[in-house]
């Protein structure tokens, strides 16, 4: 359970305690933690579902603005998030069940009320299967 920063945390430095730690500081490193965690995660999926190597970006530089997942695939900035709950998936169960009747595979394009930019919601292990029917397409004279 995460701890709010009202409340001290007590850290032992060098033997002694810190009282001016506060419990964000200790939330904050499980947070970098879980990202570090989610970012491995992350890249050993996408090697196994798409082929091209991942590895965290930070290892690298740890630049404002970088990655959190380098790819082996040119012109891609991947960003890695991981939510307790995530309600946009919500929308992905329903295309599954939709598409499980015909053997399809679920894609989801959603959009914000008033705003022109569709965004498109794939499983990464369907990602090399969609991206292949597409480039089929654009094979096709």
């Amino acid at each position: 359970m995460p701890m709010h920063g009202g409340f001290v945390f007590v850290a032992a430095i060098n033997g002694r305690t810190d009282p001016t730690r506060r419990a964000d500081d200790a939330a904050m490193t499980n947070s970098n933690q879980k990202g570090k965690r989610l970012e491995r995660e992350a890249a050993k999926c996408w090697r196994a579902a798409i082929g091209t190597d991942a590895r965290r970006g930070v290892q690298y530089s740890g630049a404002t603005g970088d990655a959190d997942l380098r790819v082996d695939v040119e012109g891609l900035h991947v960003e890695v998030k991981g939510r307790k709950a995530i309600g946009v998936l919500r929308f992905y169960e329903q295309a599954e069940e939709d598409a499980a009747k015909t053997g399809s595979i679920p894609v989801v394009l959603l959009r914000e009320d008033g705003d022109t930019d569709w965004y498109c919601l794939v499983r990464l292990n369907d990602m090399r299967i969609v991206a292949g029917k597409i480039a089929v397409i654009g094979e096709k004279p």
